[in-house]
C-alpha cells in the first residue's frame, strides 16, 4: 500500500508519504496539530493490518517495539513528524 501510494504521485514520495499521514490523522480523528497515543496507534495499526489479513491480531510486544520504532523523542505519543520519518525509513528500505 505505501509503495502504491508513492507511485501514485508520479515519483513525488515526499507528497505521498505528507498525504498518507494526513490521512492517518484524519482517519484517526486526531487534530491536525496533536499527537496519537499509544491507543490511537494500535488501533490504527489494527485496523491497517486488518486490510490484508482479516483476522491477524498484533500481539502487545510486538505492538509495544513497533511503537518504540516510530516514537523517536520517546515521549509515549507519535507527532505526525515522528511517522512521517518512520513511513519514508520503511518504504525506502523496501527499494
Amino acid at each position: 500500500m505505501l509503495q502504491e501510494q508513492r507511485k501514485e504521485m508520479k515519483g513525488d514520495q515526499k507528497k505521498a508519504i505528507e498525504n498518507l499521514v494526513n490521512k492517518i490523522w484524519n482517519d484517526a480523528n486526531v487534530a491536525s496539530d496533536s499527537f496519537m497515543n499509544k491507543q490511537q496507534v494500535k488501533k490504527f495499526l489494527d485496523d491497517f493490518i486488518n486490510n490484508f489479513e482479516e483476522d491477524f491480531k498484533i500481539s502487545d510486544d510486538a505492538f509495544d517495539q513497533i511503537f518504540l520504532l516510530i516514537d523517536i523523542d520517546k515521549d509515549e505519543h507519535i507527532s505526525r513528524g515522528e511517522l512521517t520519518q518512520f513511513i519514508t525509513k520503511e518504504t525506502e528500505d523496501e527499494n
